[in-house]
């Protein structure tokens, strides 16, 4: 009787599959992908500085290419962009989501809520923040220590802060 049930399954996967197949592309793959994205950045606008920014970051960090943050421009400054090339290459839903975690973990332990683009890089690159009112600290970067081959775990164990060298007064 289970055999049966299995072979069922099978067939009925089979023919799933098949009927899949044929039908036509209607961009639902894309459409995935803009959901998963927009999703994702709406979690981190914060941390990137706007829904663009945080759109920018999650694209950028899930295909392994170039980000580029782009801060608010005034009349007396153009926009400043920050620009940097994440060591991991592509990266699954999964990792860039806990990526952006991690980095944002450490800025909060830090004392910085909400980042500037230098102090976002130097989250996920490796880096030195000032946080106000304290002493600087040095991050090791998220991305950096991922790339070097540490797993999720030792990046979260690893990524807090260490005081910068000769600032320790």
């Amino acid at each position: 009787m289970a055999t049966a049930r299995r072979a069922l399954a099978g067939i009925g996967q089979a023919a799933a599959a098949a009927t899949l197949a044929a039908q036509p592309n209607d961009g639902h793959p894309g459409r995935i992908h803009a959901v998963v994205v927009a999703n994702l950045a709406a979690s981190f606008r914060s941390l990137a500085g706007s829904q663009e920014n945080a759109r920018a970051l999650v694209e950028a960090l899930r295909e392994g290419s170039r980000v580029r943050l782009v801060g608010p421009s005034t009349a007396e400054f153009p926009a400043v962009v920050t620009a940097f090339d994440p060591p991991t290459g592509e990266m699954t839903w999964n990792d860039v989501k806990l990526a952006l975690m991690l980095a944002r973990d450490a800025l909060m332990a830090a004392g910085i809520t909400r980042p500037v683009h230098q102090q976002l890089h130097a989250a996920l690159m490796g880096g030195e923040v000032q946080p106000r009112g304290r002493r600087p600290v040095t991050l090791r970067g998220v991305l950096q220590m991922r790339a070097e081959g540490m797993n999720w775990g030792r990046v979260a164990a690893a990524r807090y802060l260490r005081p910068a060298i000769g600032r320790l007064g």
